[in-house]
């Protein structure tokens, strides 16, 4: 199992512009969010939730950073690496879990903890609004729905 992460991370890294682009997707993604709502750090939480998620295109941050993880974990069939895996007697369920530790804390430390800190940020400072009762479970389904996407597309493209 370590043999397979190092050599997820190992083509991950080495696969050109890749990486670039799955860092440049999520950034990118926090930096719509703060640009597309001026009057972000002014507002409460329900309301930035409400513009940043269903806002401006906003619902789409998921399925831009899926799709991008789907060709990065995809490459391995192209060039016929995930073959070689199976062949190299590495059970299948071994093989995905190594591209899913590889890829989830990747989008953890680059879409996740900037955006869970921005609404933390405007929900300590102006508070939860009328339509979010309890935060606490906002961000635990905002963290499960996302990494349930990510999931999704690592094993879609399987």
């Amino acid at each position: 199992m370590n043999k397979l992460v190092k050599a997820e991370w190992y083509r991950l890294r080495k696969s050109g512009t890749f990486l670039f682009y799955t860092v440049l997707v999520c950034i990118l993604c926090v930096a719509v969010a703060l640009l597309g709502n001026r009057k972000f750090f002014e507002d409460d939480l329900s309301t930035n939730a409400l513009a940043v998620l269903f806002g401006m295109g906003s619902f789409m941050y998921p399925v831009f950073i899926s799709t991008m993880l789907c060709v990065v974990a995809s490459m391995g069939h192209h060039s016929k690496v995930a073959y070689y895996e199976i062949m190299d007697g590495n059970k299948t369920s071994h093989i995905i879990l190594s591209k899913h530790i590889v890829y989830l804390p990747i989008v953890l430390c680059l879409f996740l903890i900037p955006m869970l800190s921005l609404f933390g940020y405007t929900c300590v400072k102006n508070g939860s609004g009328a339509l979010i009762d309890k935060p606490i479970w906002f961000f635990v389904l905002f963290v499960a729905i996302i990494l349930r996407i990510v999931i999704g597309a690592i094993n879609i493209a399987m």
